[in-house]
């Protein structure tokens, strides 16, 4: 379901197609979350030479998205809490950990120390979090979990009041998953539910520290499969009532098949002008 869904999308079709770089975000954060899920193998193995070539070229994705900032830096971590069992990966460790340090080094000089203070910044000023009051800051946060779950799916209002039914479903998978998940790991990220909790977290503390904007626009596209994703699992595993599930799961379908059409819909239309 979460395929058909992201095949359905027109976002994630439209910015694909023409290789812009928010299609590479995507890739890179699912290169990273591949390879979380392969670290499971060390709590009880040594590494080969190929596993400490691979941890040596990780990092150097940082170079191509901004997203890896994200994620990179749960290589290491992962490494170091299995160290404590496995003693075997105390070298891939700090190879892992030298190469990234170098990256992000080189990253920031070059390229974040610039962007950031660049003028025209000010473009996502509205989309950080507010604390300037408590209204103001639900308005942010409200609107930016709402923007998160509606961004994948076209524009028309249509379409994001029909998506607006599945942000209850996201918030609830996200923590109850995310942190269940968590505590089975031993607070490891091997699982795309644990990743996913983690990366609403990190857009939640970068955006209220004004550094990175919470919210469901092109900077996030690579976080929008995990909303599916999580969309998905809430609706399948917090929905009890089997007759409502399958309700719900009938709504999800029709919807995403309804996209699909005017994705495709949409894409006809441009190739022929």
């Amino acid at each position: 379901m979460t395929l058909f869904a992201i095949c359905a999308s027109y976002k994630f079709s439209y910015y694909a197609a023409e290789l812009k770089p928010y299609s590479m975000d995507v890739l890179v954060v699912a290169v990273y979350a591949y390879y979380f899920h392969y670290q499971r193998i060390f709590e009880s193995s040594a590494p080969t030479k190929t596993d400490c070539w691979v941890a040596a070229i990780l990092p150097l994705l940082m170079f191509f998205s901004y997203a890896s900032l994200f994620v990179f830096w749960v290589v290491g971590f992962n490494f170091l809490l299995q160290s404590r069992k496995n003693r075997d990966l105390r070298r891939i460790l700090l190879l892992n950990s030298a190469v990234s340090i170098v990256c992000f080094m080189a990253f920031y000089w070059f390229d974040i120390r610039h962007s950031i203070t660049q003028p025209g910044v000010e473009y996502w000023d509205g989309h950080f979090i507010s604390y300037a009051s408590f209204e103001g800051f639900w308005d942010k946060f409200g609107d930016g979990i709402r923007r998160m779950v509606i961004y994948p799916f076209d524009g028309i209002k249509p379409m994001r009041y029909a998506a607006s039914v599945f942000i209850p479903f996201f918030v609830f998978a996200s923590f109850i998953f995310g942190i269940s998940r968590l505590r089975k790991d031993s607070l490891m990220i091997y699982h795309c539910d644990s990743l996913a909790f983690l990366l609403f977290a990190e857009l939640f503390v970068l955006g209220s520290l004004q550094l990175y904007p919470f919210t469901g626009e092109r900077l996030t596209l690579f976080f929008s499969p995990f909303v599916i994703y999580l969309v998905v699992k809430g609706i399948t595993g917090l929905v009890k009532q089997p007759l409502l599930r399958k309700g719900l799961a009938g709504y999800y379908f029709v919807f995403y098949l309804i996209c699909l059409v005017r994705t495709i819909y949409l894409h006809l239309q441009y190739y022929a002008s």
